[in-house]
């Protein structure tokens, strides 16, 4: 990347930045949507809003996805809180989940 944003001689370094931004997603990023994740999980729970025959994995519905250059060639990183199974997805509908358990990922 050369051009009007950077001055003349500099080169932007796009491994060096995808290396920085991997680190601060896999170190900042991820455990802070792990805690959002386990706190809609554990919320959830304790809210029945399980059925009787609903599986552990069903249960813990809420999961953590990471994204980013290598797998789709892009050069932005991100973790996401997800809903992985139906039961999440439908307690989230009816409690706005992920919004509400949103401030546990302050540091």
């Amino acid at each position: 990347m050369t051009g009007k944003y950077l001055p003349p001689g500099f080169e932007w370094n796009h491994r060096g930045w995808d290396d920085l931004l991997a680190d601060v997603v896999e170190n900042e990023c991820v455990p802070r949507a792990h805690k959002v994740a386990d706190a809609c999980n554990d919320a959830s729970a304790a809210d029945g809003a399980h059925a009787a025959t609903t599986t552990d994995e069903e249960r813990r519905g809420y999961k953590v996805s990471v994204e980013g250059s290598k797998p789709l060639q892009r050069r932005k990183w991100r973790a996401t809180v997800i809903t992985a199974t139906n039961p999440a997805k439908a307690d989230n509908a009816r409690h706005n989940r992920l919004v509400s358990e949103f401030h546990r990922a302050e540091g």
